[in-house]
Order: structure tokens, then C-alpha cells, then sequence
């Protein structure tokens, strides 16, 4: 069924005909797009068929169609009047034989990686009620978001799975991380239960929190055993080319 998916997106694109994917979503599946000009979201097969009418048609031209995995297509498109060039990555995630939760991301220069969640995104709930979804940025550009680290982790695994590791998003790489000049505290990996590598220092694993909107923001101290992980000189830290970067930002946080 997983190879259905794409076939029945390729033939949507194709045809221009959206709605005939409705048949393999479940009935409270949702999509979720991290794309350019806002997030958009949809829940229920209907709906999710207009959803990608809407965002990759009408009479979309197809460029580029490159599988990744069964689940998983990196899509170039051509559409419309002045041409509007677009590159993504969709990705499901399929329970009793339909799709239960679909994702879109825009094709970052920097690194195609991501989670089920979108490893390169983080959500952020606003005061406001509303919701948005910020995309991570490449360690050439630090942010100065802050991290966290949780007392009941160790050097070798991580308490925050599921529903915490959403409020809570690892600092996940794909690199070795190594200490810039004056940065005292250690910096390590560790393999969490998905699969993933995650950053430690000081024998820590290390979290953003969703309830920070922007740098400098600690609203996670001391939030369900989490605290600041701070480092005590004015240092950055780095990863390989393909890791995420944590440095310290203006305020004296452990940031990204």
C-alpha cells in the first residue's frame, strides 16, 4: 500500500486530478505542510485532496521525481502563469493500510534530512492561540535559540519520547559535534529509540522547547524538569558540514 501513495500522486500531478487520492487517506488523517508563505494543514481525506489541488496544481508540469524510500518523494513542478518553480519533499506515514498523517517541506539547500516531524522544523504555539512552524536554521546561520537539557537523562539516553520530544524537539545531527575554542563543558552523541543522533553536552542530551518564540527566549526553565544548558565562556561550538550547529547566543544561553 505504501507504493501506492506514490503512484497516486505521480497520476495526480499528472492528470490534475487530486481528488482521486482521496481513497487512500483514513478518515481523520492529517496534513501538515511546512512551506513557504505560512504552514498549511488539513485533516480528512477531502479535504487533504483540495489541500494539494491547491498548493501543487492546476496542470502542474512535472520536473523532477526522485523516490526516496516507499513514503517518501522529493518532487520538483512547474506550474502556472507567470512559471512558479517549486521543490518539495512529501512523506506519509500509513496505519491499517491508509495514510494517517501526511507532511510537505520545501528542499532546503543546506540539508534534506528531517523526522516524522519535521527535523528541521520546530511547531510554535503563540500566545495568541495561533500556530506556526519555523524552520531550523543551517549551522552557518545560528539563531541564538535557546537549549535545554532534562535531569532525568543521562550521557547514553534520553527520557523525552513522544508527545514530550514534540513540546520538546531534540538538537538531532548527522555530524560529530567538536568544541570551539573555550567551551569547557563536553560535547557528545548519543542514538535515541527512533534511530536518530542527538547532541549532549556536559554528558546531557540537549532540546529546544516549542514554547520559545524567539532567541534569547528561556521560557522552559524549570518546566516539567527542564532547565538552560549554559556554557561558561563566550564560545561557539560546531558540527560537520551536515550537523546542526549549537552556539551560544547574545544572552549567555546555550543556543542554535
Amino acid at each position: 500500500m505504501d507504493s501506492e501513495f506514490l503512484g497516486a500522486l505521480r497520476s495526480a500531478i499528472d492528470n490534475g486530478d487530486f481528488q482521486r487520492m482521496a481513497g487512500i487517506y483514513a478518515a481523520d488523517a492529517r496534513f501538515e505542510g511546512f512551506l513557504p508563505g505560512g504552514v498549511r494543514e488539513a485533516t480528512g481525506p477531502a479535504a487533504i485532496a483540495d489541500m494539494l489541488a491547491a498548493e501543487l496544481g492546476p496542470s502542474p508540469a512535472l520536473v523532477e521525481w526522485r523516490p526516496i524510500r516507499a513514503t517518501t518523494v522529493d518532487l520538483e513542478i512547474v506550474r502556472g502563469e507567470p512559471p512558479e518553480r517549486k521543490r518539495q519533499i512529501h512523506k506519509i506515514a500509513m496505519v491499517d493500510g491508509l495514510i494517517q498523517h501526511h507532511w510537505a517541506y520545501p528542499v532546503m539547500l543546506d540539508s534534506l534530512a528531517m523526522g516524522d516531524s519535521g527535523a528541521r522544523h520546530r511547531r510554535v504555539e503563540r500566545p495568541d492561540g495561533t500556530v506556526v512552524f519555523e524552520k531550523l536554521i543551517s549551522p552557518s546561520q545560528p539563531n541564538g535559540m535557546t537549549l535545554y537539557t532534562h535531569a532525568g537523562d543521562s550521557a547514553t539516553s534520553s527520557t523525552c519520547t513522544g508527545q514530550c520530544a514534540t513540546a520538546w524537539p531534540p538538537l538531532a545531527t548527522t555530524g560529530q559535534p567538536s568544541a570551539g575554542a573555550g567551551v569547557t563543558g563536553q560535547l557528545g552523541t548519543l542514538t535515541r529509540s527512533d534511530g536518530t543522533t542527538e547532541v549532549t553536552y556536559g554528558g546531557l542530551p540537549l532540546y529546544y522547547w516549542q514554547g520559545d518564540a524567539k532567541a534569547g527566549d528561556v521560557t522552559g526553565n524549570g518546566v516539567n524538569g527542564f532547565s538552560v544548558a549554559t556554557v561558561s565562556a563566550a564560545a561557539a561550538a560546531s558540527l560537520g558540514a551536515s550537523g546542526a550547529a549549537p552556539v551560544r547566543s547574545s544572552s549567555g544561553k546555550y543556543g542554535y
